[in-house]
């Protein structure tokens, strides 16, 4: 038999195996299978017996959305598996909830792992271990519920974040608080455009600390926030003395500071011509992570 020349050889082992490896990096970043794991609580209609929806939106604009039916019991672990078919996570702009009708269901922890192409084992897409949501369509009226019940965004893991805080203390005249009537919002700034949160309001007095959730509709990358600030929305000021933006790490289990100004003492007010500084729009101090 001949033997092929030496030379090539090697430009056929070279060529086999790149053509190998593109492979096995295609087929990694390929998922085949993704695992729901979502835990509810002993709560009362904590569970249902319709059908919700996990969504998966691609950065063509693509959904790959999958049903997710009951009936789930409260204080019961719901588990499931879907295909989906060779999805390049890379592709994956972001994962969310979506209810499918007015049976909500209460979830304290949501998990979902994905399986890639020719592995056996699973690994993170996104991790919520603190969720403690409702998913409903018919929400508005329960409880107090600050955030959108019919979608709610996933943090996937290691990229992008959408459970996010703000805590501090209101300031020291004796309307430093605005009534839950009113509404003014934090603003994320992002190189792609921007995303408003309504922030409530509360009865505070003076020189009263606050923590109010502000949890995003999309998942947000660190990396594309440019800068964080308050607008105002209506002429019922609110007072600050100082003021900490803060998002979920699920990886540490705790809140990581996005924002701190220590030394605030603005107000945020539609309508106050008479101080030197913008009170209609307030920047805050992104902290270096």
């Amino acid at each position: 038999m001949k033997q092929l020349p030496a030379i090539a050889f090697v430009v056929l082992c070279l060529f086999g195996g790149a053509a190998d490896f593109a492979y096995a990096s295609e087929s990694t970043a390929c998922i085949e299978t993704m695992r729901v794991l979502i835990d509810t609580l002993d709560k009362i209609e904590a569970g249902f017996n319709g059908t919700h929806h996990i969504v998966l939106t691609l950065y063509n604009g693509t959904e790959v959305r999958r049903d997710m039916e009951g009936p789930v019991s409260q204080n019961q672990q719901y588990t499931n598996e879907f295909d989906l078919e060779c999805t390049p996570k890379s592709e994956i702009f972001q994962v969310h909830l979506e209810s499918g009708g007015d049976d909500g269901w209460f979830m304290a922890q949501v998990i979902t792992q994905a399986k890639h192409r020719d592995q056996i084992d699973y690994t993170p897409l996104t991790t919520d271990t603190v969720f403690n949501k409702w998913l409903d369509g018919d929400r508005d009226n329960y409880d107090q519920v600050w955030y959108n019940a019919r979608r709610l965004p996933l943090n996937l893991s290691d990229r992008c974040f959408s459970d996010f805080q703000i805590t501090g203390t209101t300031g020291d005249s004796s309307d430093s608080g605005f009534t839950s009537a009113r509404h003014h919002f934090i603003v994320f700034h992002l190189i792609d455009g921007e995303e408003r949160v309504e922030i409530n309001g509360e009865d505070l007095n003076r020189n009263t600390p606050f923590t109010k959730a502000t949890p995003t509709e999309r998942c947000i990358k660190l990396t594309d926030i440019k800068r964080v600030s308050l607008d105002a929305q209506s002429s019922d000021g609110w007072e600050i003395a100082d003021i900490a933006t803060s998002y979920y790490d699920s990886a540490s289990s705790s809140y990581v500071e996005l924002t701190n100004d220590s030394a605030f003492d603005r107000y945020l007010d539609s309508n106050r011509n008479d101080l030197d500084y913008d009170t209609t729009h307030l920047l805050l101090s992104l902290v270096a992570n």
